[in-house]
């Protein structure tokens, strides 16, 4: 692609989207019983940021965070949550940033401020596409303890979003999104304290999320593992569709 056919492409999308808006999308995933966020590396640098960009005029916010992360990830259902609006004079400097990539795009095209538009979406590493755009050569999950740098205020953005994720998590079943379709208690209660940060009684936290009836069991055992082999569950997802549903 020549520096040409690079400038074109900035001119066409600042010519259809709304200056200076845009959203920035903390995707969050469970690897490796880790919570995961998903991180941008722009070409020919060390600059790690969010998936973000501006909004188009003919789209809502929600329809901008959810292409932007389609685009990324290849997926075609996302967990979506708006959380935080983020405005600061200072947040952003982006004509100095984007001067220091390589090849350099036009400086005219960047706006001097920017205001975004915060979601976190929840998805399946496993079922995660990675693509790259002419901004970017590689994507990443990197987890929330252990951030690359960072440009503007994405590690503040990270932050709030882990804070709205946490509030949230222990009385919606969010768990639905980030672990596979079939998974055991054990593993469950796992992922429940990586993102709250703390232990959970073993028998408190069963009694309290089978009370929900929200799971079943299904007749298959988890094979391989040190102990006796734990029955595997699966989301009902009637009932996590009519609970989410229910709450919002």
């Amino acid at each position: 692609m020549t520096q040409d056919d690079l400038n074109n492409q900035l001119k066409w999308l600042f010519e259809n989207a709304m200056s200076g808006i845009s959203v920035d999308c903390v995707a969050f995933a469970y690897q490796e019983e880790r919570l995961k966020v998903l991180c941008l590396r722009y070409r020919n640098t060390d600059i790690w940021s969010l998936p973000g960009g501006l909004v188009f005029k003919h789209e809502s916010l929600h329809q901008s965070a959810f292409r932007t992360l389609q685009e990324r990830t290849g997926l075609d259902s996302i967990y979506l949550k708006q959380f935080q609006t983020f405005g600061e004079v200072e947040r952003a400097n982006i004509k100095e940033v984007m001067s220091r990539l390589v090849p350099p795009f036009a400086m005219e095209y960047f706006p001097n401020r920017s205001i975004s538009v915060g979601y976190y979406a929840l998805v399946n590493h496993r079922e995660v596409i990675f693509t790259q755009d002419i901004l970017t050569d590689l994507t990443a999950w990197h987890d929330i303890e252990e951030l690359p740098a960072m440009i503007f205020d994405h590690v503040q953005i990270i932050n709030t979003a882990v804070k709205s994720l946490k509030a949230q998590f222990d009385h919606l079943p969010l768990s639905y999104h980030l672990l596979p379709k079939k998974f055991t208690i054990g593993e469950l209660q796992k992922l429940h304290e990586e993102v709250l940060g703390e232990k959970l009684e073993r028998s408190n936290f069963q009694k309290k999320i089978l009370s929900t009836a929200i799971l079943e069991r299904i007749d298959e055992r988890k094979i391989g593992g040190a102990y006796k082999s734990p029955y595997l569950y699966r989301f009902k997802r009637e009932k996590y569709e009519a609970w989410v549903n229910q709450v919002f």
